[in-house]
């Protein structure tokens, strides 16, 4: 009877010993997905953090080239006010001097004949 419960013991100390060498084997490997993953995080929450400050440059960069679009659209706008007011003094001045050629024929000697037929067009 000894010898049956001291078996039994064993045998009972041994599942004990497999179940508790299972569970180490269980708990080691687990600890490694966990780094595992753990290094994965780390990885993709810095790639995150660039992204963001990726993001960050390009919206101020965006906002740099909406200001500096509205300065040019302005400029360009300007320029072609300046532009239009210099057409239509430019025809202003050609019809004064359209009406003085026509008036006047003495101012006529004064230019070549190629500007006064282009002005009396």
């Amino acid at each position: 009877m000894f010898t049956l419960l001291s078996k039994a013991k064993l045998w009972a100390a041994g599942i004990l010993a497999a179940l508790f060498i299972g569970l180490l084997v269980k708990l080691w490997t687990t600890q490694n997905q966990l780094s595992v993953l753990k290094s994965q995080y780390d990885k993709q929450t810095a790639q995150i953090k660039s992204l963001e400050m990726t993001n960050a440059t390009l919206e101020a960069e965006a906002a740099h080239l909406k200001v500096s679009l509205a300065a040019e659209q302005q400029a360009v706008e300007q320029q072609s006010a300046i532009a239009a007011q210099f057409r239509r003094q430019a025809i202003d001045k050609k019809e004064v001097v359209r009406y003085v050629l026509k008036d006047n024929q003495c101012a006529n000697q004064h230019l070549p004949d190629a500007v006064i037929e282009q002005l009396r067009q």
